[in-house]
């Protein structure tokens, strides 16, 4: 998206900088499948994957994901106001999205304590779980901004009363506006796993339990309403960007709604590498792990 577009939803449009160099589109589903799926991959420094410079790139989104765009137009006018340079206020915007994650805690550290029922440890085991999935959720976040040119439409992040609280409902609302003025809008759930299939099956249930819930589906039209990024649009385009997920509007009638799961889990694949070659393209070390990881995409 750019300034001439007539989309009023780029207003609210961050970029994610230098993902393109990141994360890359391994093999691309047809148009015409049922369900589709695409496989996204690390790319690649010679035969090393960007593992170390996808994290960089998280933590250098902290604040568009977490700090609501209306928030940061405010905070932006008050620093201006205070005689407050940009360099400080991004650090202390950056402190707290920071401070809005859960502590990170290893599975592996979570120790039965003396007396304690099996079944409560269990779930302090599925809560430290619950620790990592945050990565995935601003994963997903970043693949939709940047894959599918979908505008935030709520941090949810924003929404935690408390660091140690898990994001209640869909992982991430995002959307865009064609140029008939139809809105699609996408459901984000993403799963951080140890394998695929773990995380498919999740999936699933996640998003069977929202589509037949219909107060879910209405406290998550609420939140759009009241607590969104589209309060930074003005005048008629935030009126029609709201009537939208108003059920008794016209607008209403205009919107797609599509389900977008990220699964994010440990691909074995990576470790399998072969000998750098310095008579060939760097090029070699990622079509091997495109044609392995393709090969294994069929099987699942």
């Amino acid at each position: 998206m750019n300034a001439e577009d007539t989309n009023s939803l780029h207003k609210i449009y961050n970029p994610v900088y230098g993902l393109s160099n990141i994360v890359l589109l391994a093999k691309e589903c047809q148009s015409t499948d049922p369900v589709k799926v695409n496989l996204l991959c690390l790319g690649f420094k010679e035969d090393l994957p960007k593992d170390k410079e996808l994290a960089e790139t998280l933590f250098l989104e902290l604040v568009h994901y977490c700090i609501p765009h209306p928030v940061l137009v405010k905070r932006k006018e008050l620093a201006r106001s205070e005689g407050k340079d940009e360099a400080r206020l991004y650090s202390e915007l950056a402190r707290e999205a920071r401070s809005l994650f859960m502590k990170y805690k290893l599975e592996s550290a979570v120790k039965i304590k003396n007396g304690e029922p099996p079944e409560k440890f269990e779930q302090r085991v599925k809560n430290a779980n619950l620790r990592y999935g945050e990565v995935g959720e601003l994963i997903s976040y970043c693949i939709a901004i940047h894959f599918l040119k979908a505008s935030q439409l709520v941090s949810k992040m924003a929404l935690k009363t408390s660091s140690e609280m898990p994001v209640f409902g869909l992982d991430g609302i995002h959307a865009t506006i064609d140029s008939k003025g139809t809105l699609t809008v996408f459901y984000l759930e993403s799963k951080m796993t140890r394998e695929f299939d773990s995380g498919s099956e999740q999936f699933s249930k996640s998003v069977s339990g929202f589509e037949s819930d219909r107060n879910s589906r209405r406290n998550e039209y609420r939140i759009l309403q009241d607590l969104s990024n589209l309060e930074s649009l003005e005048g008629e385009e935030r009126k029609k960007a709201i009537q939208y997920f108003d059920p008794y509007s016209n607008e209403s009638s205009n919107v797609r709604e599509r389900f977008v799961r990220i699964i994010a889990y440990n691909e074995e694949s990576y470790k399998s590498k072969i000998a750098i070659d310095d008579e060939s393209p760097l090029s070699i070390h990622l079509d091997h792990f495109k044609k392995i990881t393709s090969a294994l995409l069929k099987k699942k």
